[in-house]
């Protein structure tokens, strides 16, 4: 029941997908993984590296990669899980984003 509020109250629709991406933040740390899913106002980065609380809220730069592309833009890490980090896209247009990635997937089907 707690998992269907927490879809009510997402302001946008999460799509599921499997892509590598990168996070690097301001402070320099990086963490490496795969997009466990993306919306028009984030994602969340599957990681096995452990992120501290110290890190909630920083400022970073997220580059997700596709077959034959790369996408980055500026990003709030705004929640750490046990499995990965959740991320609020910032200075970065998502649905130009959205839009550059079906695209990419397009081509390469």
């Amino acid at each position: 029941m707690q998992n269907n509020r927490l879809e009510e109250r997402r302001a946008h629709i999460r799509y599921q997908l499997k892509l590598r991406a990168r996070l690097v933040l301001e402070s320099g740390q990086e963490y490496a993984g795969y997009l466990k899913d993306i919306s028009l106002g984030g994602t969340y980065l599957l990681c096995q590296h452990t992120v501290t609380e110290q890190e909630l809220n920083s400022i970073g730069n997220v580059t997700v990669f596709t077959l034959q592309d790369e996408f980055s833009g500026s990003c709030k890490l705004v929640r750490i899980g046990s499995d990965g980090i959740g991320l609020l896209f910032k200075k970065i247009s998502p649905q130009q984003l959205l839009k550059d990635l079906i695209k990419d997937v397009e081509k390469n089907i």
